[in-house]
């Protein structure tokens, strides 16, 4: 662990080596990209770091109304555009946003049930990365003539078969591109809230009231 870096913000590296793997090897994301990110729990928030130490041109969050916490946050950490897609209609404010063209990446965090609008505001070449389905929607479906005029890229992410060979490279990302700036403040981790061992409890309801921003720490003596 560099100096300058607490074994707190240490411990918040699961979610930013999803980044590095998600976002950077799988989503391709660099200088001038364009990224939609629909879910602005930890992982989306992540996402978000990711993609701003990237050097991505446009970072575009969505959530909705009850997520206002997590949006706020995600303006903070570098997204250039929120949308509650309780208030906005989602699609037209993307589009609007972009000028017309889509995204290059879409990462839905949400499941099935966001499908198809992810597919809707992707660019001619976009990719579409399937994170989750905490909506439980498993299925959707694909309108095959958009993905084949536009050639369309989709495919999922999920760390249930990663290799130890992937999950090297993904550690090794984590390390190379984001711990130094961690190190240096470029990045700020997302911690919400710390507690001691005595507050475990806390912690927990803390955690299961969702109302959190980012990573709960507990303090082990």
């Amino acid at each position: 662990v560099p100096k300058g870096v607490s074994p707190e913000l240490a411990g918040l590296v699961t979610p930013m080596a999803n980044g590095v793997e998600w976002s950077l090897f799988d989503g391709q994301v660099g200088y001038n990209s364009t990224v939609l990110i629909q879910g602005p729990g930890q992982q989306g928030l992540s996402q978000t770091v990711i993609c701003k130490q990237a050097g991505a041109a446009l970072i575009i969050v969505t959530g909705t109304t009850k997520d206002a916490a997590r949006l706020k946050v995600a303006k903070e950490l570098g997204a250039d555009y929120v949308i509650d897609v309780q208030k906005e209609d989602p699609l037209a404010r993307i589009m609007e946003i972009t000028g017309g063209k889509g995204v290059d990446l879409a990462i839905n965090l949400v499941g099935g049930t966001l499908f198809g609008e992810c597919m809707k505001c992707l660019a001619r070449k976009g990719r579409l990365a399937v994170v989750g389905y905490v909506d439980g929607a498993l299925t959707a479906e694909i309108d095959l003539s958009a993905v084949h005029a536009n050639r369309f890229e989709i495919f999922g992410i999920s760390n249930s078969k990663i290799t130890q060979e992937e999950r090297k490279q993904a550690v090794a990302g984590f390390a190379r591109d984001v711990l130094p700036a961690i190190s240096d403040g470029r990045i700020v981790p997302l911690v919400d809230r710390v507690f001691d061992f005595a507050d475990l409890q806390a912690a927990k309801d803390c955690m299961e009231s969702s109302a959190m921003a980012g990573k709960i720490v507990v303090r082990v003596p």
